[in-house]
């Protein structure tokens, strides 16, 4: 619970004005172990664009809304995606989503 694993460690008021020791134990109240945290590829409400594979069938690309996210993955327009399918089949951009499609398709996939 030292400030040197603290999630607030670059921005803290307390080590700033009141000297706090970043390498000593004092207790602190604002303490947040930075190994716990995890970042999302995406907020709610984000608008992410999605591949839809279909044998013999174009691939399609849909733009959709991040509707929910939770610590392994989010909700989109009425499906779930892991984020590891972020830069696979969900992309933050059209552009993105298309050079997927090019790419996959140079592959004879």
């Amino acid at each position: 619970m030292s400030c040197k694993n603290c999630l607030h460690r670059d921005v803290c008021y307390h080590i700033e004005h009141y000297g706090r020791d970043l390498d000593g134990n004092e207790p602190c109240d604002h303490f947040r172990d930075s190994t716990k945290m995890i970042e999302v590829p995406c907020s709610i409400g984000d608008t992410v664009y999605v591949i839809y594979w279909d044998d013999g069938v174009a691939p399609m690309i849909e733009e959709a809304e991040i509707l929910e996210v939770s610590t392994h993955r989010v909700w989109i327009d009425g499906n779930y995606f892991d984020y590891d399918d972020f830069g696979k089949i969900v992309f933050h951009t059209p552009e993105d989503a298309q050079k997927a499609i090019k790419e996959r398709e140079s592959l004879g996939h």
